[in-house]
C-alpha cells in the first residue's frame, strides 16, 4: 500500500526542491546512491514559514465560567456572557472588567480569558465580513493570527466555526488523521514501517491527531535507508483547480533530515526495490527538515514539483513521503495535508 494530503511565533525552515528520474537505464545501486546524493546537495533552498508551537500545544479551553458569592457580581457576569453570545463585544468586555475588579486569585485569571476573547471577537468580526464577501484568501490570512492568539479563550468555538467555513471554501482536505478520515486519506498503513497515529496535542497542528513516522525504519542498501510512508490519495485532475499543496511537519529535534514527497500510483511504491524506487513516471518535491518545531510547507505543484520524464498529473493517484540519503534516521509528525485553490 502507498500514500494519500491553519500557532505561535514564526521562524524559518528550509525546503529544497529538485527533480527525480522516471525511466533510467539499469545502473548499479552505488551509482544511484551517488545520483541521489548529488540531487540532495544541488537542490536550491527555498524559505518556508515555520511556526513554533507557542501556546497552541494543548487542547482548546472550554467556556469555563467562574462562580461568585455576590449575586450582583454573578448577575453582571451572566449579562456579559449574554452580550458575548450576541457578539456585542464592547458590552461584554465592560461587564467582564467590572467582574474582574471584584474577583480574586484564579477567578481573576479566568475572567481575564473572557476579556481577551472579547478583544479577539472585535477582530474576528472583520474576518467574518470577508467571509460574507467570499474573500477567502484574505479571510484566511487574517484568521490565522487570531486563531493563534485567541484559540485557547472562550472564543475558541466561534473560531472553529469560522475556520470550517473558510477551509471548506479554500481547501480540499487530503489527510488530517482524525476520525472519520477525509475521503482522500489512506488509513491502512500496515506496510509503512514506523508509522502510527499520534494523539499527543504537542505534535498536532490541527484537530486532535497527527501521523507519527519513525523515518529511520524501512528497506535500504549500501548502508542507506529508503523509508517510505503513505500519506493520501490525490486526484491529478484537481491540480488545475487546487494547484497548491500544504503539509505541516513537526520535528522534535534539529538533526538533519532529507525527504521527498512522491506523487505517483500505488504499484510503484508497494514492495518496490529501494534501488529503483525513483525510476518511474511520477513527480517529486525534495525538502530538508533540520529545524526543531513545526515546518508549514506550501508547494506550487505546477512549478516546484518536478519530473525527468513524461509523466502528467492525470497519471497521479497517490502521494507518499520518502526519506532520502544522506538523511539521518529521525522521527517526524505529519498533519494538515490539503490542496489550496488558486
Amino acid at each position: 500500500m502507498l500514500i494519500s494530503v491553519s500557532k505561535g511565533s514564526v521562524s524559518q525552515g528550509s525546503v529544497s526542491q529538485g527533480s527525480g528520474s522516471q525511466t533510467l537505464p539499469c545502473v548499479w545501486p552505488q551509482l544511484l546512491c551517488c545520483l541521489l546524493l548529488t540531487f540532495a546537495c544541488l537542490l536550491p533552498a527555498v524559505a518556508v514559514a515555520q511556526e513554533a508551537a507557542d501556546g497552541k500545544d494543548g487542547e482548546k479551553v472550554a467556556e469555563e465560567a467562574p462562580t461568585f458569592d455576590d449575586s450582583a457580581v454573578e448577575a453582571t457576569f451572566q449579562e456579559g456572557k449574554a452580550h458575548f453570545a450576541s457578539t456585542k463585544w464592547k458590552d461584554a468586555e465592560k461587564c467582564f472588567k467590572s467582574c474582574k475588579r471584584e474577583a480574586k486569585g484564579d477567578q481573576k485569571k479566568l475572567i481575564a480569558t473572557w476579556i481577551d476573547a472579547c478583544k479577539g471577537g472585535k477582530k474576528l468580526a472583520r474576518v467574518e465580513k470577508l467571509v460574507a464577501k467570499e474573500s477567502w484568501k484574505k479571510a484566511w490570512k487574517q484568521f490565522q493570527p487570531l486563531d493563534a492568539s485567541y484559540g485557547k479563550t472562550p472564543l475558541a468555538e466561534r473560531l472553529d466555526s469560522v475556520r470550517t467555513v473558510i477551509e471548506q471554501a479554500l481547501f480540499l482536505i487530503l489527510a488530517t488523521y482524525e476520525e472519520p478520515p477525509p475521503e482522500m486519506e489512506i488509513t491502512d498503513r500496515a506496510q509503512a514501517q514506523g508509522a502510527s497515529i499520534n494523539d499527543d496535542p504537542k505534535y498536532v497542528r490541527g484537530g486532535k491527531r497527527s501521523l507519527k513516522w519513525d523515518a529511520g525504519a524501512g528497506p535500504g542498501f549500501a548502508g542507506f535507508v529508503f523509508g517510505q510512508v503513505p500519506i493520501c490519495q490525490i486526484d491529478g485532475d484537481k491540480i488545475g483547480e487546487f494547484p497548491y499543496l500544504h503539509i505541516s511537519i513537526y520535528s522534535p529535534t534539529a538533526d538533519f533530515g532529507k525527504f521527498t514527497l512522491y506523487f505517483g500510483d500505488p504499484a510503484t511504491l508497494q514492495g518496490a526495490d529501494p534501488t529503483n524506487i525513483l525510476r518511474t513516471q511520477c513527480f517529486f518535491y525534495h525538502m530538508t527538515v533540520n529545524k526543531q518545531g513545526w515546518l508549514d510547507v506550501r508547494i506550487d505543484l505546477r512549478k516546484q514539483a518536478q519530473t525527468l520524464s513524461a509523466a502528467t498529473w492525470q497519471d497521479v493517484t497517490h502521494m507518499a513521503m520518502l526519506v532520502i540519503p544522506p538523511s539521518k534516521p529521525k522521527t517526524i509528525y505529519i498533519d494538515n495535508v490539503r490542496l489550496e485553490k488558486k
